[in-house]
């Protein structure tokens, strides 16, 4: 018997959800995102790349903050 932590999140869910989210960037005016692939996983998975930034006017300042966020998952946390 195997009880789990929480209910997984799979590849395709991801996928899914980058897919929709390009969309919704797409529709709207206000923040751009950008999707690029970064490299191919052993089992030739995307691994992505997202820059996500406001788009700017003629007004804005020219000085951008950065955030850089990355992750690791472990076989077997499913909650990372």
């Amino acid at each position: 018997v195997f009880f789990a932590y929480c209910f997984p999140f799979t590849y395709c869910d991801l996928q899914s959800y980058l897919g929709a989210l390009e969309d919704a960037s797409r529709r709207q005016n206000f923040h751009e995102l950008k999707r690029r692939t970064l490299c191919e996983t052993l089992q030739k998975r995307r691994c992505d790349v997202l820059k996500i930034k406001k788009k700017r006017g003629p007004d804005d300042e020219k000085v951008r903050k950065y955030i850089v966020i990355t992750c690791r998952v472990h076989p077997g946390e499913t909650n990372s």
